[in-house]
């Protein structure tokens, strides 16, 4: 998932696979179970590293999806 923010803090949760998310800058290795809590307005991607499918959740701290706004970076 390219590079992002939005204003709803957001959490990750590592299902299979592996990879990298990049937290405003700073690379974070992941794996399956690993949690990520994501600030709002902080600049965030992840990426697959590994030779299976990434599969994670995202969790998104908002009233709606609708409500939401994502800005590439």
């Amino acid at each position: 998932m390219h590079r992002h923010s939005h204003a709803a803090t957001e959490i990750y949760y590592i299902l299979s696979g592996s990879g990298v998310v990049d937290l405003a800058g700073t690379a974070h290795d992941v794996g399956v179970g690993a949690m990520v809590f994501i600030p709002s307005h902080c600049a965030h991607g992840i990426t697959n590293t590994g030779s299976v499918e990434l599969e994670f959740v995202f969790i998104y701290a908002a009233d709606s999806i609708e409500d939401e706004r994502t800005t590439y970076a």
